[in-house]
C-alpha cells in the first residue's frame, strides 16, 4: 500500500497532465447519485498553480460553470 501511495504522489507532481487539456470531454463521478444521471461535461479553462502545474479546472455542465480540483473524480471521455 506504501507503494501505491509514492507512485500515486509522483503521477500528480508531473507537469502534462492529458486529462486536463481544454476541450476534453470529462464525466464528474457524483457519489450521491446513479452513474446513469452523471453528465457529460466540457473543460473550458484550466488554472495552474505557483509551480506550473494544473491544479483547477473549469467544467462547464448543463447547469453551469464549475471550478473543481484535478483530484475531483472525473474520467475523461475521448470521442
Amino acid at each position: 500500500m506504501k507503494n501505491l501511495k509514492v507512485l500515486h504522489r509522483i503521477k500528480w507532481k508531473q507537469k502534462h497532465q492529458g486529462v486536463t487539456k481544454v476541450g476534453a470531454m470529462v464525466v464528474i463521478l457524483r457519489e450521491n447519485s446513479h452513474p446513469l444521471h452523471w453528465s457529460l461535461d466540457r473543460i473550458i479553462a484550466t488554472h495552474p498553480g505557483d509551480d506550473g502545474i494544473i491544479q483547477i479546472v473549469s467544467v462547464k455542465t448543463a447547469n453551469g460553470t464549475i471550478k473543481c480540483a484535478v483530484n475531483f473524480k472525473f474520467i475523461s471521455c475521448h470521442i
